[in-house]
């Protein structure tokens, strides 16, 4: 598992670089707030999520953090999530169909409240790309697919053997895909 977690920060590092020099090539006086709302599906833990996010774009940079909203989750079922993207749109944001690079990192807590209460900790860090289609005034669509890896930890009162040792974060790793549509808008 060690060797698994220094491939992927490996790769995560690398993965950064043209990042970073987008990050130092983009126009320093080019500043925009805006918010947006994304519906995101997570192939590993809940069928759909809604995300309300602050958004700050830096020349060829955007940076979203956003908490999540579940509207389609079951009575016993406790949801938190908060969700951090940066994107990079290497061509510029220009064009009236713009394509970005991405990278995600979601933390969604769920508690479930049945005879035995279990509370899941889940960590996403997933890399993808997207288009973005921009209209007037500073709104736009976008949607994105991102694939990565995550972690979760696991607290139960079940006395069953399967569920009485507590899961701790980066004890299992696995594979996930994330798919996102949004509209948003910058000032």
């Amino acid at each position: 598992m060690k060797h698994y977690l220094k491939l992927s920060l490996l790769a995560t590092l690398l993965c950064l670089v043209p990042f970073s020099v987008a990050f130092a090539d983009s126009n320093p006086h080019k500043h925009k707030f805006g918010v947006a709302t994304n519906a995101a599906m997570n192939g590993q833990v809940l069928p759909l999520r809604l995300i309300t996010t602050g958004t700050y774009s830096h020349g060829l940079n955007q940076f979203e953090l956003g908490l999540g909203i579940h509207p389609l989750i079951r009575q016993e079922l406790g949801l938190i999530s908060a969700d951090f993207n940066y994107k990079v749109f290497p061509n510029g944001r220009s064009n009236k169909f713009n394509l970005y690079l991405m990278g995600n990192l979601t933390y969604i807590s769920t508690r479930r409240e049945t005879f035995f209460p279990t509370t899941f900790n889940y960590l996403f860090l997933h890399a993808g790309y997207g288009i973005e289609l921009s209209a007037t005034g500073g709104f736009y669509l976008d949607t994105n697919v991102s694939f990565g890896g995550f972690t979760y930890s696991k607290i139960s009162e079940n006395p069953a053997s399967s569920f009485l040792d507590a899961q701790r974060l980066f004890e299992d790793f696995g594979t996930s895909i994330n798919l996102q549509i949004g509209a948003g808008c910058r000032f």
